[in-house]
């Protein structure tokens, strides 16, 4: 019996170290089963205005963002010197409304869009 558990384990363990290895070699798209408004409403798929026209077409984007294309770097350039001003802005204020204002903002934009928010928190 207890040799039986061991082999069993173990080839669990090769086998799921195997799968592991396998998809983390797998390059690519990821398969999206989201389409229109279901993706912009989902803060892991959603970049905003960064969806070029073929991502547009093949989610069933087009009509729901503004016509012009921002880039990644572009949304994390603006959203920084957004950031800042608030910083600026808020110099003299007491340090808890500063806090408040700061983690409403960093809060909102993980709500909207976990891939800047990210950027922005490293």
């Amino acid at each position: 019996m207890w040799r039986l558990t061991r082999s069993a384990t173990a080839s669990f363990r090769r086998s799921r170290r195997f799968s592991m290895a396998a998809a983390a070699a797998i390059p690519g798209p990821s398969i999206v089963d989201k389409r229109g408004i279901d993706i912009l409403h989902d803060p892991w798929f959603n970049k905003d205005t960064a969806f070029p026209m073929t991502e547009r077409d093949r989610l069933g984007l087009r009509g729901l963002l503004p016509p012009r294309i921002v880039s990644f770097e572009q949304q994390y350039a603006r959203f920084m010197e957004s950031y800042r001003s608030l910083e600026k802005n808020t110099l003299g204020q007491p340090e808890s409304g500063v806090s408040l204002a700061k983690w409403r903002i960093l809060n909102r934009l993980h709500d909207r869009n976990e891939t800047l928010y990210y950027r922005v928190s490293r």
